[in-house]
């Protein structure tokens, strides 16, 4: 196999697991807040300011997605808002309020190739013998770039 099939084939492999990527979550019930039937996602409203209705505050949601699993932050915050939506429908809300955003910076390393030498020795019992190796290889090591999308929120009943 040559250096440019070999990079071919881990280009592919990873934009498979890109593409397979997933959204975590979290919710933690208040206490005092009775166990309510999960709403559909759907009908989860996001309010970017507090809805003039009376609500109750019943929940604490959390929800993040990584560039890793997904091929940008856009697709990754899309995705952590939709975990979102998903732990507030859990608990039983109808919305969504004071959502803060945070986005953590990292990098990860999706292939390399190592050059090198190793001499070693190995003991049994006739003795021992010592032995050395050489290699060396062609290749190609990419660093990229992650960001973990993250959210907190608050899940709200009307009443």
């Amino acid at each position: 196999m040559t250096n440019s099939h070999a990079a071919l084939l881990i280009a592919i492999l990873a934009l498979i697991v890109f593409l397979s990527g997933c959204a975590t979550g979290g919710t933690v019930m208040l206490s005092g807040t009775p166990p309510a039937s999960p709403t559909p996602i759907e009908k989860i409203e996001i309010f970017l300011e507090k809805p003039d209705k009376k609500y109750k505050v019943i929940a604490l949601i959390t929800a993040s997605a990584d560039t890793d699993d997904f091929l940008s932050v856009s697709h990754a915050e899309k995705a952590a808002l939709e975990k979102l939506k998903e732990q507030a429908a859990r608990a039983g809300a109808d919305g969504i309020i004071d959502i803060y955003r945070e986005v953590l910076e990292g990098g990860s390393v999706v292939s390399s190739t190592v050059w090198g030498s190793a001499t070693g020795t190995a003991y049994g019992r006739g003795g021992y013998t010592t032995g050395y190796a050489h290699g060396t290889g062609g290749g190609f090591g990419a660093l990229f770039k992650s960001y973990s999308i993250g959210f907190r929120a608050k899940a709200i009943k009307f009443q």
